[in-house]
């Protein structure tokens, strides 16, 4: 009895869209025939490797050694499939089912968005497991080659299936935006640059750990600091890419804000306090540069982000908005809403300067040079987003959708930064070879503020033209505001 309820428990919790995707996987011709192909020519590689080689077993006692060799083969093979053709695939049917009359399954289904998004994780993560296992015997076997021994192989594997998750938990993300088909070619092509990238680095990390052997990653103990700090990082990132693929297919009536900001302040404390830690106790400022680094440019990304979201809230989320005062100025910044995100993003960069401040203190001016131009770039940031705004709200509101504002502020942002270097090299292309010249044709840019000659100038200038575009925009941030309340309660 126990064991039936224990079954009936396993068959509930099991995912419905693994157990969909898993099924279709199988029934279709696409995956065997690969499955078949991907053996059948791993067994022709090791064949006609070890005939043209000439791998008897008279060389193999005399000390000659093959498996290091085969073993480039076979993982740069596997790993092409499971780190192109897997997230492709995973892709393309994210995407045929988020357009098209499938994307009504997204509403009328009853399960939650984070099931749908792992259930797609997972689904092609079965499948990723299948090529590993297809290809494991092969892998084994260059053991007996000599070269290369099982431990090495076993690391290379998991480096090879951490970038084939990262590349499907992309792909998914990717394929859940709803952009128009221009963005959504560049989107491809930017997720193909991304699949290359990281094949590349596991393609590298596996050669180095055949050349080295695994034992070379446990040697020193000055490793396992920047290992632990890498390991943190990428869970992080991919944590963040998991929550917004669940905020996208989240239904737009709902508060889809309210678990990616929560996500990010938490990551952000557990970076802040391990950073602030570091500083503090060791003295240095490798850790805390790379935390200010991330810190910044996401909060510059969340800004661009937030001018895209909606200016008034829906029913839905109207019932939700606290009737007291004080907890609607607290929780003003999780709700989703343009106005809403940039409050947030704007408290989370004047806590982490403070934060800078404080780091500032124990580690000198040199940390100081670091976190002043990253402030002034989400200055400038921030500036252009207000700028976009304005202009889609008042003159552009017939061609740019409000979704769009944050294209618009990329083109404003490419715009000023190329066109006065354009307009003086016409003018007089003799005075810009100059490094001054340049800098002062450059001052609109937001990469400006890393220039050795211009970057107190040119932070000087972000901060207070976003303080300009701020006045400006004063009235459609305090109607928001003033928006932002609980429905009227009917007497009866």
């Amino acid at each position: 009895m126990k064991r039936r309820q224990w079954l009936e428990w396993l068959d509930d919790a099991v995912n419905p869209i693994v157990v969909k995707e898993v099924r279709q996987a199988v029934h279709c011709r696409f995956l065997p025939t690969i499955l078949l192909a991907f053996l059948g020519f791993q067994l022709a590689t090791l064949s006609f490797y070890l005939m043209t080689k000439g791998a008897s077993g008279i060389d193999l006692l005399e000390g000659a050694s093959y498996g290091e060799e085969v073993f480039g083969v076979l993982i740069s093979l596997l790993f092409f499939a499971t780190g192109f053709c897997v997230p492709i695939s995973a892709a393309v049917r994210m995407h045929a089912e988020r357009s098209g009359q499938a994307l009504a399954l997204f509403f009328i289904s009853t399960l939650p968005p984070r099931r749908v998004i792992s259930g797609k994780l997972g689904s092609n993560l079965i499948v990723t497991l299948l090529l590993f296992s297809a290809c494991m015997p092969y892998l084994s076997f260059t053991y007996f080659l000599r070269g290369i021994d099982l431990p090495t192989v076993f690391a290379a594997l998991a480096v090879g299936f951490a970038a084939s998750a990262a590349g499907i938990l992309s792909a998914v993300f990717l394929a859940s935006l709803q952009v128009s088909r221009f963005l959504k070619l560049l989107l491809a092509l930017a997720g193909l640059g991304w699949l290359a990238i990281l094949f590349s680095m596991s393609i590298g990390s596996a050669f180095a750990l055949r050349e080295q052997g695994v034992a070379s990653l446990f040697s020193g103990s000055d490793q396992w600091g920047p290992m632990l700090v890498g390991l943190v990082i990428c869970g992080a990132l991919f944590s963040m890419l998991y929550v917004l693929a669940v905020a996208l297919v989240t239904p737009v009536t709902a508060n889809r804000a309210l678990p990616v900001r929560r996500f990010i302040m938490m990551v952000w404390l557990v970076l802040t306090l391990g950073a602030v830690a570091d500083c503090f106790i060791r003295g240095q400022q490798d850790l805390v540069v790379l935390w200010a680094l991330s810190t910044y440019s996401g909060l510059a990304v969340a800004i661009l982000a937030a001018i895209g979201a909606r200016d008034q809230l829906n029913s839905r989320l109207t019932n939700e908005v606290p009737r007291s005062r004080l907890r609607r100025g607290l929780v003003f910044m999780l709700f989703s809403g343009s106005a809403n995100g940039l409050t947030w993003a704007v408290v989370m960069i004047a806590l982490t300067t403070a934060v800078h401040h404080l780091c500032n203190r124990r580690l000198g001016d040199d940390f100081n040079e670091v976190a002043g131009p990253l402030l002034g770039m989400c200055a400038f940031i921030l500036a252009y987003a207000l700028l976009a705004v304005l202009l889609q709200r008042r003159w552009l509101s017939r061609w740019i959708r409000r979704s769009q504002t944050w294209v618009l502020a990329l083109t404003l942002i490419t715009a000023f930064s190329l066109t006065p270097v354009m307009i003086g090299f016409l003018l007089s292309p003799t005075s810009m070879a100059g490094s001054a010249s340049l800098g002062l044709w450059l001052v609109l840019n937001p990469f400006a503020v890393f220039s050795d000659t211009f970057d107190e100038f040119a932070i000087h200038v972000g901060i207070g033209w976003a303080v300009v575009m701020s006045f400006l925009a004063r009235h459609w941030f305090m109607k928001q505001i003033r928006n932002f309340k609980p429905p009227v309660a009917s007497d009866g």
